[in-house]
């Protein structure tokens, strides 16, 4: 009897968590439609992608078909259009590890000295090293003699191009996403001073790139910012969205980026204008639960 006892009270004494997931099984079907919108006003979008998961093991990464994004300004404006990211090629080639370093022929440039540069030359081609990345450190030696090359090769003083920029204003140029060995770098170089005409002869220089070229580089947005909107039908229990930073040609330092956002969300079907004007008629009869988070 003692024993007994003594079992029953150690079980009473003992700890135990259960969790219980319940589904909502309202008259409106088994899913929620859910329209989301979030501003980032320094978050690009070419590298903001949206994550959608939930308790039931619902894992949907990178979601693309159902959402639009948007550049926008850092007062949350748009700029255009809607942003469409070109073709990325997946296998991208480097120097060899066993080539030459050099120090020749780049400049570092400074947030004080780039618009002077960019204001001078007629093309500027900018690397954003990061010196915790491991792939800007591999690029970086292709990088300078890539440089060193094309300042030999290349004199403008005495080449006898005219000056592109001041005829036809400052052109910013796509992203390059191509290889990073120096023969591909070099190559498309080449082609951005191609488009310089002669001084002796301004012909109109075609489009000539090949498809290498075409899937090497994609537009880059407009502005720093960005806008994500997007329709989506969720379970009716515990989940959550995830926006972060995804590139298959870039790493990331999180301590240094800034996603500072603006959310608006609403949950359900959308009501008419002529039955909500119906249900603020009734609204203080039902002691103003209607739109409590409007503004917050």
């Amino acid at each position: 009897m003692k024993f007994l006892f003594g079992m029953e009270i150690g079980d009473y004494l003992t700890l135990s968590m259960s969790t219980l997931v319940v589904v909502d099984k309202s008259t409106d079907g088994e899913f929620l439609l859910i329209e989301l919108n979030i501003s980032f006003p320094a978050f690009s979008c070419e590298f903001a992608s949206v994550d959608e998961n939930d308790v039931l093991g619902t894992n949907r990464l990178n979601i693309t078909k159902i959402i639009c994004k948007f550049s926008i300004y850092q007062n949350l404006i748009p700029t255009g259009t809607e942003y469409h990211p070109g073709p990325v090629p997946k296998v991208i080639k480097h120097r060899d590890e066993g080539d030459e370093e050099y120090s020749e022929g780049s400049i570092s440039l400074t947030a004080y000295t780039f618009l002077r540069y960019a204001q001078h030359y007629p093309i500027l081609v900018v690397n954003f090293f990061a010196p915790w990345c491991y792939w800007t450190n591999r690029l970086k030696p292709s990088w300078k003699k890539v440089a060193k090359i094309i300042s030999e090769t290349y004199d403008l003083e005495v080449d006898g191009r005219s000056d592109f920029k001041d005829e036809h204003g400052q052109h910013d140029h796509e992203s390059y996403y191509g290889d990073r060995d120096i023969k591909t770098l070099v190559k498309r170089m080449e082609a951005l001073v191609a488009h310089i005409p002669m001084e002796s002869h301004k012909l109109v220089v075609g489009n000539k790139s090949n498809n290498a070229t075409r899937d090497s580089k994609r537009p880059a947005p407009l502005t720093g910012g960005c806008r994500i909107q997007c329709f989506v039908r969720v379970k009716k229990v515990l989940g959550y969205f995830v926006s972060l930073a995804r590139s298959e040609s870039h790493s990331f330092d999180p301590s240094q980026m800034n996603i500072s956002h603006v959310i608006s969300l609403s949950l359900g079907k959308k009501i008419s204008p002529r039955l909500l004007a119906k249900v603020k008629k009734i609204t203080p009869y039902l002691g103003g639960s209607i739109d409590r988070l409007n503004g917050r």
